[in-house]
């Protein structure tokens, strides 16, 4: 046999042969079940994380606005602490003083410091010059005065105010309310000259 021949029987004895379907190894089969609890399991944890970050993110909100509200009364206070200087340094000129009308200045001077610190933080008084508004008056007595109408406000007791849009205290009013006289109607009314009354027989 030559050399050509016995590398050919190699080859046919080194190659094997192939493996009918029935003694093919069966693949294993995938069980639904367990790929739903897991696929179900996945979603849970995804869904414990997005709740995680949502409530994270909830108190970090949460934090930067009390931060910002107290930012924002500190800067109140400090307008406040500016004010109860000056009343002070008022109160204590007043007690060392004759000077009434000096003393009026300085009222007058610290309630402009307070109406100055309200418009700043856009607080505005509520108008309180014409007729009653029950949307921003408060009606605390009625009175009588001939010379104003009905519903006419008659004296300030306290100002209201605004802030912005938004009613923060309703102006406290007295307003007029006069008694209203009924004209007496004649039960038989007076006939005119030459005119006879036929009522009567």
């Amino acid at each position: 046999m030559t050399k050509k021949e016995n590398e050919s029987v190699d080859c046919k004895k080194t190659v094997p042969e192939p493996v009918s379907g029935s003694d093919a190894p069966a693949a294993s089969p995938v069980d639904p079940n367990k790929a739903a609890t897991q696929g179900g399991a996945d979603y849970y944890e995804q869904l414990l994380r997005l709740r995680a970050d949502f409530e994270n993110y909830r108190k970090r909100v949460e934090r930067e606005k009390a931060a910002q509200r107290a930012w924002a009364k500190e800067e109140i206070l400090v307008k406040q602490i500016s004010l109860l200087d000056i009343m002070t340094q008022a109160l204590t000129a007043a007690k060392n003083t004759r000077d009434i009308e000096g003393v009026l200045v300085g009222l007058e001077m610290i309630i402009k410091e307070f109406e100055k610190m309200l418009a700043e933080e856009g607080v505005t008084a509520v108008a309180a010059d014409g007729s009653f508004n029950p949307a921003v008056h408060e009606a605390v007595e009625t009175l009588e005065d001939a010379s104003l109408p009905d519903g006419g406000i008659k004296e300030v007791m306290s100002k209201g105010y605004m802030m912005g849009e938004r009613l923060i205290r309703p102006a406290r009013v007295k307003i007029v309310k006069n008694k209203t006289q009924d004209k007496e109607i004649p039960l038989n009314p007076p006939f005119a000259k030459g005119e006879k009354d036929e009522s009567v027989l």
